[in-house]
């Protein structure tokens, strides 16, 4: 789109509609565009050719294309546009610092150009989609379709999806802050293991100390029925941390131990509580951080449940048993039978709803 100088003007910003002229020779029937947003939800792109109108969906420029669920990640993610340019690392400009293992992508996309057409209009949904080139070319071959699949590893149309922000939504209850006893430096901060990225961490040397501890304030009371633990066995099984509390602030003030693992060998450790506990502030007491050892890594650190000013009426809380509300059951929002609110349930099954159990 520019001169390759360096610091030269290369790449467009769509801040707002873009009409650009295409140096279309005889036989050209194919436009190429090297496309990446800047905002996490990803952005879509509209390009009108001629009376012809294409919708472009443009993932974010960072995160991963591709991501297993398995016992080192939090969540599962395909992204099936054509990765045209992969980098392992980014460049933070503001402290001009190498972002590791911090993926950049670019993506291609091939649009039919209805004869006689020599110039497009692009326009993006979040204004700030980079467009770093537009290229017209005489292929057939991309409208070639596969006999068969090549694979069936992935199915894309059910391989999870993004929230409005961009980071997968697994339910958890969001901090209002997080903070720490000891941490390795601000690129191994606290708030490292509630950031959903399961290639961050917050860390703890044993010798800055052996049993520490990460805290949540939450934004308001809540309800916490269940959490979870990623440990750092991508780096090492012999990381995995050996020993560790969830603990919840009483109204006195003092530190009680809601649920407690000992012995553990697992790399991604989810617990239900047997009761659920009512609290703003938790936390992840440290016992033991290694399988042999006591530094601290931990990737997420996560509570579930719901805020109690939202609680549904008719589920057991830590305080006693409340009267289900009359009304209508068919109105409010949808809870799990262990009380954890819901969005509107796609699965058939039984759930809370006004206090009332509901069939589905």
């Amino acid at each position: 789109m520019g001169p390759r100088e360096h610091n030269a003007k290369n790449v467009l910003r769509l801040t707002s509609s873009q009409t650009i002229a295409l140096d279309r020779k005889q036989g050209h029937n194919k436009l190429y565009l090297l496309l990446a947003s800047p905002s996490e939800a990803g952005s879509e792109v509209k390009v009108a050719a001629g009376g012809e109108e294409t919708t472009l969906s443009v993932p974010y420029f960072s995160g991963r294309v591709c991501e297993p669920l398995s016992c080192t990640s939090v969540g599962e993610n395909y992204r099936p546009q054509d990765v045209a340019l992969a980098c392992s690392h980014a460049h933070k400009v503001s402290d001009k610092s190498n972002q590791v293992m911090q993926m950049l992508y670019i993506y291609k996309y091939g649009i039919e150009l209805p004869e006689g057409v020599t110039e497009v209009t692009l326009s993006a949904s979040d204004r700030k989609t980079f467009l770093f080139a537009a290229t017209v070319a005489a292929n057939r071959a991309d409208d070639v379709a596969l006999f068969t699949p090549l694979t069936t590893e992935v199915e894309t149309q059910t391989a999870g999806g993004l929230t409005s922000n961009g980071k997968w939504d697994d339910g958890r209850l969001v901090p209002r802050s997080a903070t720490a006893s000891h941490q390795n430096g601000t690129n191994e901060a606290a708030g490292k293991a509630n950031d959903q990225d399961p290639t961050t961490k917050w860390c703890v040397t044993k010798s800055q100390s052996q049993t520490p501890y990460l805290q949540y304030i939450m934004r308001d009371t809540v309800v916490i029925d269940r959490w979870a633990v990623l440990c750092a066995a991508r780096e090492s099984g012999d990381y995995v941390a050996s020993a560790f509390k969830l603990q919840y602030q009483a109204a006195d003030g003092t530190w009680v131990d809601a649920d407690v693992v000992e012995g553990n060998q697992v790399n991604k450790v989810i617990r239900t509580l047997k009761s659920p506990i009512t609290t703003t502030r938790v936390r992840l007491q440290m016992v033991q951080g290694e399988r042999e050892g006591y530094t601290t890594r931990i990737y997420e650190f996560a509570v579930y449940g719901y805020l109690k000013a939202d609680g549904p009426d008719g589920i057991s809380l830590p305080d006693g048993t409340e009267t289900a509300a009359d009304g209508d059951p068919a109105d409010g929002p949808w809870y799990s039978l262990s009380g954890q609110r819901l969005g509107t349930p796609q699965q058939k099954g039984i759930y809370v709803r006004r206090g009332r159990k509901v069939l589905r």
